[in-house]
């Protein structure tokens, strides 16, 4: 199965300017459920692994915390991803490296916060500069969840295996 550790978007206020966003921009775009902070991926994982990861997982310990989501960035050449920031990285930063630390994961790659949105698929002419200093709103962060992405035809399914809250 194909695991990761992410936080939800949960804000409605967030969604909303999403999704009018993404009306904008065009492209394929991530379904309100579904966005979120990817923390760590795990990738593909044993099942019989998962109660292991769960059990690691819950003994973190973290203070709750709010992102300011800001901006609009863009991955790829020509850009195939469009995606939300933060304007402070440090605390998703922080929980990234806690997270990674406990299941002993090690990477050189700097983690860049993100909320992916859209997605293209041809060589789309598109402008952000609209959105480049927008404040799309203030995400409380007082838990992180282990998904499953199930790929269908219609786009990821994310499956909730278990959650942490702060404490």
């Amino acid at each position: 199965m194909r695991v990761f550790v992410a936080a939800d978007i949960t804000d409605d206020n967030i969604r909303h300017n999403i999704m009018t966003a993404q009306d904008i921009i065009g492209g394929q775009n991530v379904k309100q459920e579904n966005l979120h902070f990817t923390l760590q991926f795990l990738g593909e994982v044993d099942e019989l692994c998962i109660h292991q990861i769960v059990s690691t997982l819950q003994t973190i310990k973290f203070n709750k915390f709010n992102v300011i989501l800001y901006g609009l960035g863009t991955f790829g050449r020509p850009v195939r991803v469009i995606w939300v920031g933060v304007n402070d990285p440090t605390p998703l930063q922080d929980l990234s490296c806690i997270i990674g630390h406990a299941l002993n994961k090690k990477t050189d790659k700097k983690f860049t916060p993100h909320v992916t949105i859209s997605r293209l698929k041809k060589n789309n002419k598109i402008n952000i500069t609209q959105y480049e200093d927008y404040i799309w709103g203030t995400q409380s962060m007082d838990r992180f969840k282990i998904k499953e992405s199930v790929l269908s035809p219609s786009g990821p399914v994310y499956v909730d295996l278990a959650e942490v809250t702060c404490t």
